[in-house]
C-alpha cells in the first residue's frame, strides 16, 4: 500500500521468460513501514506460481500461472491471504493460460496473457464476484510480457520485440492501434510524464525510452547501457 506496507515478490522461476520450469515456487513478503527508513518484515506467504501483485483498497490482485489449469488467472485476496474471488482457466471463455501481469484501474483489472498472447479485461466493481468484460487477441502465443495502463490506453511489452498500445476506453470493446517494433527482448515496462521505460531481458541490452505523447503513434527516443 501507498503509505504503511509493502509487498515484494520472490517468483523463483515462476516468470514466463523461464521457458523450462521445474518447479512453480513464489512468495509473498510483506513489510511494514510506519518508519520508512525501517522497514520490518511482517510476513512471508508461499502463493505457487505468482507472477504479479498489486494493492487497491484493502486487497491484493495478484496473477499467477501454473502447469494446472485452475492456477492460472487473476486472484483478489485480503491483506490476511483470503481469497475473495479469482477468474481462472485455459481458452475460452476466460483465456488466463499463464497470467503475467495485471494492474487494476477503477472498476477494472487488465490482465495480459502469456500463453495466449491476450489482453482481458475483468470487471472487479464487486471483488466477491468479478467477471470477464472482454479478450482481445494481441499477438503470438509466448510473447507478451507486461502490462500498464495511462488514461484510456493500455501499453503491453511483447518478448519476441513489441510494444502494443491497446484503446481500452471502452472496456467492452478494446482495440490495437499501434505496434512498435525494433525492441530485442522487452521484459517490464513503466511510465514517467510522457515517456515508457522499458527494460531489455537480455544481458547487456539498454534500457528504452519511448515517447508516448500520442497514443497513435509512438516512437523510440533513447536507449541507455545500464
Amino acid at each position: 500500500t501507498a503509505t504503511t506496507e509493502i509487498y515484494t515478490l520472490s517468483l523463483h522461476d515462476a516468470l514466463p521468460i523461464c521457458l523450462s520450469v521445474p518447479s512453480l515456487g513464489g512468495y509473498i513478503t510483506r513489510f511494514h513501514l510506519d518508519n520508512k527508513a525501517h522497514p520490518i518484515l511482517s510476513n512471508v506467504s508461499s502463493m505457487p506460481g505468482i507472477s504479479a501483485i498489486s494493492t487497491y483498497g484493502d486487497l491484493l490482485y495478484t496473477t499467477r500461472w501454473s502447469l494446472t489449469s485452475a492456477l492460472n488467472g487473476l486472484f483478489i485476496y485480503d491483506h490476511d491471504y483470503v481469497l475473495q474471488d479469482s477468474l481462472t482457466g485455459a481458452g475460452s471463455p476466460n483465456y488466463m493460460s499463464m497470467a503475467v501481469g495485471g494492474v487494476r484501474d477503477g472498476d477494472y483489472s487488465y490482465v495480459v496473457s502469456y500463453a495466449e498472447g491476450r489482453l482481458n479485461i475483468v470487471n472487479v466493481s464487486d471483488p466477491t464476484n468479478i467477471v470477464l468484460a472482454s479478450s482481445l487477441s494481441i499477438t503470438a502465443a509466448l510473447d507478451l510480457a507486461s502490462v500498464i495502463k495511462i488514461g484510456d490506453y493500455c501499453y503491453l511489452t511483447g518478448t519476441l520485440g513489441n510494444l502494443y498500445t491497446v484503446d481500452v476506453s471502452s472496456p467492452s470493446s478494446p482495440s490495437l492501434v499501434d505496434t512498435l517494433g525494433g525492441f530485442t527482448t522487452p521484459g517490464l515496462v513503466a511510465k514517467y510524464e510522457n515517456c515508457c521505460y522499458i527494460n531489455e531481458l537480455d544481458t547487456g541490452t539498454p534500457l528504452s525510452i519511448v515517447d508516448i505523447s500520442d497514443p497513435d503513434s509512438r516512437s523510440e527516443e533513447h536507449t541507455s547501457e545500464l
